[in-house]
């Protein structure tokens, strides 16, 4: 499983987080606001970032599970989902399961596992602050290390 690329897309309000791991690296991140603007915009993304990298695995999150999205969250991750699943790579929407107190927690667990995201950090916000852009690059790399460290029954089972 350590050869495996990950690409994972993660979508918060106004922008989509994207995250690759090839092996045990986080190797590119970016955010996106224009793919979270429109069903075209995210599929023409999605697509171009499958192009570029050809990962063996695309990871979003599974749309039954996206209570807490709105809308157009919830319209950019089918599109993306969609788009994986039309294309040569392995896509699997997982359902994101938070494991920690708040996404900073969980932000400086992932940073245990993967130091070159240090520099990413969210950080925290006052109660009448917007949430820190960074935070959906760590939804992103929570999804694919799901995934990534999971069960093998979950890539088994994407496998058919």
């Amino acid at each position: 499983m350590e050869n495996l690329s990950y690409l994972a897309f993660a979508v918060a309000y106004r922008r989509v987080g994207v995250v690759l791991i090839v092996g045990d690296e986080p190797v590119f991140w970016r955010i996106s606001t224009r793919a979270a603007e429109s069903a075209p915009y995210a599929a023409k993304f999605t697509q171009q970032l499958i192009d570029q990298f050809s990962p063996n695995v695309v990871v979003t999150e599974q749309l039954v599970h996206a209570v807490r999205k709105g809308k157009q969250a919830k319209q950019v991750i089918a599109t993306v989902a969609s788009v994986a699943e039309a294309g040569p790579v392995l896509a699997i929407p997982i359902a994101r399961v938070n494991k920690y107190k708040n996404k900073y927690a969980e932000a400086d667990a992932l940073i245990e596992l993967y130091p070159i995201m240090a520099p990413l950090r969210p950080q925290v916000r006052k109660y009448f602050d917007n949430e820190p852009r960074n935070t959906v690059l760590f939804e992103a790399l929570s999804l694919a290390e799901s995934v990534r460290r999971g069960p093998t029954e979950q890539l088994v089972a994407a496998m058919g």
